[in-house]
């Protein structure tokens, strides 16, 4: 069945020509149970990402489209991240409509998905919807994810998390809105910042607070060459140092 049937006519032509009578209800059957595969996996990448007008394009050459922020995009343009996802939802969009044909959406079937790495190539902003998109596009399944990401665990509340480390399973209280710094440090073991730095910030306050003004700010100089304006541990450490030299003159005077 190489023919690309574009109408109704040519459908009803094509079955008449091609298909011998005893099989036109079978391959009609197959055709309809195509189509509502390929329309749930329409509706559900453009559900879950909000892309829109989702299509094959057979000329110049074959290749599918969608509409991001009302301009076009070839699939292959998207980030890895898009791509990813579009292949993901799509997969479980496929899989639920061949599992529940008579489902008048097969979007609403139930089923278990189990997803190693969800996190992987997404953008942090991705990250954070990810569970919301999810269960929004799949209302009746339940999600199993393993996740590296702060961002996945801390943005949605009706969830369970587990904590997997050296083949031990352990309970997480919630992380329900707490910032990914708070879920590094607390649940993953892991510093907030690059290790080096943070000895050299934890240095410049041990100056400060030593009241050794003049090295201090020697440091607090070098710091600002290798970080940037508006880091905010180097804000906080001026601020400081400007304070113990008002309190230092005070006491000069007194």
């Amino acid at each position: 069945m190489n023919k690309f049937i574009e109408t109704k006519s040519q459908t009803d032509l094509f079955f008449t020509n091609a298909v011998p009578s005893i099989g036109k209800d079978a391959l009609r059957k197959k055709i309809n149970y195509l189509d509502i595969q390929l329309k749930t996996v329409k509706d559900a990448v453009q559900n879950f990402t909000n892309f829109e007008n989702i299509r094959v394009q057979r000329k110049p050459k074959l290749r599918m489209i969608v509409k991001k922020n009302n301009l076009e995009f070839e699939v292959s343009q998207l980030s890895q991240g898009e791509k990813s996802l579009m292949a993901l939802i799509g997969d479980i969009a496929r899989r639920l409509a061949m599992l529940n044909p008579s489902l008048e959406n097969p979007l609403n079937g139930h089923g278990i998905v189990i997803i190693d790495e969800a996190d992987l190539h997404l953008h942090p902003q991705w990250q954070r919807q990810l569970i919301e998109r999810l269960t929004k596009t799949f209302p009746n399944c339940q999600f199993v994810l393993s996740t590296h990401s702060p961002l996945v665990i801390s943005d949605s509340k009706d969830i369970i998390v587990y904590s997997l480390e050296n083949g031990e399973i352990q309970q997480v209280s919630s992380q329900y809105g707490q910032d990914a710094n708070t879920v590094l440090l607390n649940v993953m073991e892991t510093a907030i910042r690059n290790e080096e730095v943070t000895q050299k910030l934890n240095h410049l306050l041990d100056l400060i607070q030593d009241n050794q003004l003049d090295e201090a700010k020697i440091k607090l100089t070098t710091l600002r060459q290798d970080l940037p304006e508006n880091n905010l541990e180097l804000a906080k450490a001026q601020l400081l140092l400007k304070k113990q030299e008002i309190r230092y003159e005070k006491n000069s005077k007194s």
